[in-house]
């Protein structure tokens, strides 16, 4: 497996960690089965690395149901754009940096591919969450999951809801957005939105 570079702490005889550490491609793995060491499947980088690891992980699901549910949201995102073009047989999408940020851009290498600024992806939510949603904010399914996904909400979690109602929502996206952001972080994002709503509407009363 490719896990570019892995640093490690050195343990000593007596059980003592060392304050040195040493960096190598190279990672051990623990001695369990692959879905039970979770430091190793996270380490894992490369598109031909994480098909063999989606294998061995969920042999009987379908790759791209696996991804969300096995991999960091880096390893999805970079088993997504890491696909090769129809058409020119290249790899067009990946990161860049601008401006000390990091975006995920269209950049066919033959300039013969057409860039498209959204990505379609359809995306499970709670219904009763968007309609609520769409009421505070006045407008359609579409525009107020954007909204919401563009906001990022850094540090947002909430707990599963057993009423939950899911339902597919198709919706377009950024690339970073669309490859970056799992259905769960849009929907807690929609739930931060509505609170935030809420509140503004508290302090002008």
């Amino acid at each position: 497996m490719n896990t570019r570079n892995s640093d490690s702490s050195i343990t000593l005889p007596d059980g003592a960690r060392s304050n040195v550490a040493f960096r190598s491609n190279i990672y051990l793995r623990a001695a369990c089965e692959p879905h039970e060491d979770g430091e190793f499947i996270k380490r894992v980088r490369g598109h031909r690395a994480l098909k063999l690891l989606l294998s061995k992980l969920s042999p009987l699901s379908p790759q791209n149901e696996a991804v969300r549910s096995c991999l960091t949201n880096r390893q999805a995102a970079e088993w997504l754009w890491s696909g090769r073009c129809d058409m020119c047989g290249c790899v067009p999408e990946g990161p860049v940096i601008r401006d000390g940020r990091e975006e995920i851009e269209f950049r066919c290498p033959r300039g013969v591919c057409d860039p498209r600024q959204y990505v379609p992806r359809s995306v499970s939510l709670d219904r009763r969450l968007v309609a609520r949603a769409c009421a505070k904010l006045q407008c359609g399914q579409e525009e107020v999951i954007r909204t919401a996904a563009s906001r990022g909400w850094p540090g947002v979690a909430c707990p599963p809801d057993p009423a939950r109602q899911p339902h597919p929502f198709p919706v377009r996206l950024t690339r970073w957005q669309a490859y970056m952001l799992k259905d769960a972080d849009i929907e807690n994002a929609l739930r931060a939105l509505i609170e935030e709503r809420q509140h503004a509407r508290s302090q002008c009363v």
